[in-house]
C-alpha cells in the first residue's frame, strides 16, 4: 500500500443485491474500462439500516505501476460509473419495477447531495437567494433543504442560505460537512469554506476532527476556525490524532517529493508548544 490511494462507498438502492459478488463484478468492469489493473480491498458493512461497501484502491496497480493522479475522469464518475453499476445489478436481480422506480424517485427529494431538483431551484432563485416553490415537487425538496438548515421558510417564500449550493455539493463529497457547520463557535454556518490548493495559508483553532473509521464518516478531516469569522473544512488522507482538537493550527499548501500538492500543518497549544511532543506522541 502506498500513501496515495482512492476510496469510495457503494450503496445500492435494493437490499437484495449480493454486495460481495456485486463489488467484485463492479471492480472488474472499472479495471477493464479504465485500463488499470486495480489493486483493491473492500469491506461489507451490514450493521447499519442500509448495508453498504467501502472500497479502497491502492495508488499502485497490480503490476506495481503508480496510477495517474486522477485515474477516474469526471464524466466517468458522474455518469458512466452509475451506468456500469446499474447494468450489473440488473443482470443480478432483474429490472426495477415501476413501484421501485417511484420509490427511488421519492427518496431523491430527501437526498443529502446535489440533485436534479436543485438544478430547478437554482434556476429560479432571485438575487437575494429567495425562491417560491412553483410545484409540489419543488416544495418537497425545499422543505428538505430547510431540515438541512440550508433554507428557511417564511410566508410562502423560501430563503436559501448563502452558499447553499456549494455546501450541498460539498456534503455530497464529505458526509461530515453539514455537521461541521453546526459545530462552529465564532463563524456563521454558511461561511464554512472547503480548503483547497487555492486557499493559501490559514491559521486558527482546530474545532473538530473527523475520521474515516467512524461508521457514518466517509472522510478524514479537520475543521479550523479563527476569531474573525472564517472557518475551513480541511480534507485529509490520514486520520488526524485526537490531541489536535482545541489546538492552534497553521496550514499551508506544499509540494511533496512527487510534485503533489499536500497541506502542511503545524500545531501549537496555548503556551505555544507543540502538543505532539508530550509523552512522545507521534506527530504523523
Amino acid at each position: 500500500m502506498v500513501g496515495r490511494h482512492f476510496k469510495f462507498m457503494i450503496s445500492p438502492e435494493s437490499d437484495k443485491v449480493p454486495l460481495e459478488e456485486f463489488t467484485k463484478a463492479y471492480m472488474e468492469r472499472l479495471s477493464f474500462e479504465l485500463g488499470h489493473k486495480f489493486d483493491w480491498k473492500a469491506v461489507v458493512h451490514t450493521n447499519t439500516e442500509h448495508p453498504h461497501v467501502h472500497v479502497l484502491i491502492n495508488g499502485k496497480d497490480m503490476d506495481g505501476k503508480y496510477l495517474p493522479r486522477k485515474p477516474f475522469p469526471r464524466d466517468f464518475i458522474k455518469s458512466r460509473s452509475h451506468v456500469i453499476a446499474s447494468d450489473i445489478i440488473t443482470n443480478m436481480i432483474g429490472e426495477r419495477t415501476p413501484e421501485q422506480k417511484n420509490e427511488a424517485y421519492q427518496r431523491s427529494f430527501s437526498a443529502t447531495r446535489w440533485t436534479v431538483h436543485d438544478e430547478k431551484i437554482i434556476a429560479l432563485v432571485n438575487e437575494d437567494n429567495a425562491v417560491i416553490a412553483v410545484s409540489d415537487e419543488m416544495k418537497k425538496r425545499l422543505s428538505h433543504l430547510c431540515k438541512l438548515k440550508l433554507a428557511v421558510y417564511d410566508q410562502g417564500v423560501y430563503q436559501l442560505q448563502k452558499n447553499w449550493n456549494t455546501s450541498l455539493r460539498n456534503v455530497g463529497r464529505y458526509t461530515s460537512y453539514l455537521k461541521a457547520r453546526e459545530e462552529l463557535k465564532w463563524t456563521l454556518p454558511e461561511n464554512l469554506q472547503l480548503y483547497t490548493a487555492d486557499t493559501g495559508s490559514i491559521s486558527g483553532i482546530v474545532r473538530k476532527r473527523y475520521c474515516l473509521d467512524d461508521e457514518y464518516e466517509n472522510n478524514n478531516a479537520l475543521v479550523i476556525e479563527d476569531k474573525t469569522g472564517k472557518a475551513y473544512f480541511l480534507p485529509l488522507y490520514n486520520p488526524p490524532p485526537r490531541y489536535v482538537e482545541g489546538q492552534m493550527c497553521t496550514v499551508s499548501m506544499n509540494t511533496d517529493s512527487k510534485g503533489r500538492l499536500v497541506p502542511k500543518m503545524h500545531f501549537m497549544n496555548e503556551q505555544g508548544a507543540d502538543p505532539s511532543r508530550k509523552s512522545g506522541r507521534d506527530r504523523s
